[in-house]
């Protein structure tokens, strides 16, 4: 007994019965320390969209094809890949309800949103025979959405301003013959003060993942001095030639 102690003694720390234990975090390499709290960012947080009982479950880019009022299916538009959030409720006190906004990059001032409960959504069941019910609504959105950008020859998403300053989104299933409507929702343009909000929160978001992008860069640029100081040469001159070509 007192050799099997003499042993565990004279051992370098984290080997024998412990081992398989992580080192405390003061104790990780700087490296490793910002790749863990890289992974824990949380800029998404900060969206001013999700309010006290939001909770959002669907951003994604789409492609729409954007057209003012009376313009028929025929007749193109201007085609843009505008980003689209769903978000729900989770509050259990509140009625439930679906949100979804449209933002568009290249028009910081294009933002619309359009706000379903169930009861509209039993309007919309009713005139535009959807199958579905409210509870799996915004998954229905999710599937049209995404069928949208994977296949553009069969799936069309098509956002027809008018000139009342509100909007309305149509996504259609082309059936060779003709365009299947898939789904209609009316939208309404965002208050002043929210779109504010969206610049500043999209502003400081790029900002900060930029930043965390060039720690990573500075990061694996020392890792490979170390390493192979000729490979990290030849990256940075074809880095250069890239810019230079662009």
């Amino acid at each position: 007994k007192l050799m099997e102690e003499e042993y565990y003694d004279n051992m370098p720390p984290n080997e024998g019965q412990y081992s398989n234990m992580p080192p405390p975090e003061e104790e990780l390499p700087e490296e490793e320390r910002f790749f863990k709290d890289f992974t824990n960012q949380d800029i998404d947080n900060h969206d001013p969209s999700l309010g006290k009982d939001l909770i959002k479950i669907y951003e994604e880019e789409v492609p729409f094809e954007i057209r003012k009022e009376d313009e028929e299916i025929s007749n193109s538009g201007t085609f843009e890949s505008l980003l689209c959030k769903i978000l729900t409720s989770d509050d259990i006190n509140k009625a439930p309800h679906t949100t979804i906004e449209i933002a568009c990059d290249k028009d910081l001032f294009f933002y619309y949103s359009s706000d379903v409960n169930a009861e509209l959504f039993e309007n919309l069941k009713n005139t535009q025979k959807l199958t579905c019910n409210f509870d799996s609504f915004s998954d229905l959105l999710i599937d049209f959405f995404d069928s949208c950008i994977k296949d553009t020859k069969k799936y069309l998403a098509v956002f027809t301003l008018n000139k009342e300053g509100n909007a309305k989104m149509e996504l259609f299933e082309n059936l060779e013959h003709k365009f299947g409507e898939l789904i209609a929702l009316d939208f309404k343009p965002v208050s002043d003060d929210i779109i504010r909000q969206q610049i500043s929160y999209r502003y400081n978001a790029m900002r900060a993942t930029n930043d965390i992008v060039e720690k990573r860069i500075q990061i694996v640029n020392d890792v490979l001095k170390d390493m192979d100081p000729q490979l990290i040469f030849e990256v940075k001159k074809d880095t250069s030639k890239v810019k230079a070509e662009t």
